[in-house]
């Protein structure tokens, strides 16, 4: 016999962010019993608002904007949803894209909610970055996965 956490042929929870786990007890013939545990992780999926493709001074400011959505691509962005910048790493010294114009924002500690954009902005600081593409690390509220997004200096 076979009984797990959720009934057979039932999809298991992907209703809210984070870590959550899945258990199968069994019994063979002779009724030696099994249990085993798997643990999955449900994380939002990132739509990047902005030319990620476009490269950018190394000092400026760069306002980097993002949604967060669910596996259905519809906005699950809200105020009440912190996201937290977590570093920059940089990925190789090639850049390929045009020059985005200078932009006058004011360099952020971190993301904030933006109403009318639906989602996120951080003006991020380049200030003594060499020429090169680089990718943004963050994290959003209870989603234990490190997202990214992509951005380049010249």
């Amino acid at each position: 016999s076979c009984s797990g956490t959720v009934d057979d042929n039932a999809l298991i929870d992907t209703s809210s962010v984070g870590e959550h786990s899945f258990t199968v007890n069994a019994a063979d013939n002779v009724g030696n019993p099994a249990s085993r545990t798997t643990t999955y992780i449900v994380s939002y999926g990132i739509v990047a608002m902005y030319d990620q493709a476009k490269t950018h001074q190394s000092g400026s400011t760069i306002p980097v904007k993002l949604q967060l959505v669910d596996h259905s691509k519809r906005n699950m962005s809200a105020a009440a949803i912190t996201v937290t910048p977590l570093e920059v790493v940089k990925l190789s010294d090639d850049t390929s894209g045009v020059a985005a114009p200078p932009s006058s924002a004011v360099a952020d500690s971190n993301f904030r909610y933006d109403t009318t954009l639906g989602g996120y902005i951080y003006n991020l600081r380049t200030t003594g970055l060499s020429t090169g593409t680089y990718e943004l690390h963050f994290r959003a509220a209870n989603d234990p996965t490190v997202q990214t997004v992509n951005f380049q200096i010249r």
